[in-house]
């Protein structure tokens, strides 16, 4: 209950698992370092999968932050060329 509370109100820390698909084979410390500069910091690698057909990777990731970092996460997307997708869930 107080949970709910403090996430509703943007306080304290929020968790939610994001898949990110990139463009080619991408190291796995550039998808960090992008997770680094949207402000999330506290995170734990599920699970990573390549694509050599498609030319693509997928990194899946139990991500720990502000609600409010983690909401604005997508508008960082658009100025990565190597991210294809990004869904959180």
């Amino acid at each position: 209950l107080f949970d709910k509370y403090l996430e509703r109100e943007g306080v304290g820390s929020y968790r939610t698992k994001l898949i990110i698909k990139t463009k080619g084979l991408v190291e796995e410390i550039k998808v960090r370092d992008f997770l680094n500069s949207v402000g999330v910091t506290r995170t734990k690698l599920v699970a990573a999968d390549m694509d050599k057909d498609a030319n693509m990777m997928s990194f899946t990731y139990f991500v720990e932050g502000e609600s409010r970092k983690i909401k604005k996460m997508p508008k960082g997307v658009f100025s990565h060329k190597w991210i294809k997708s990004l869904r959180l869930e």
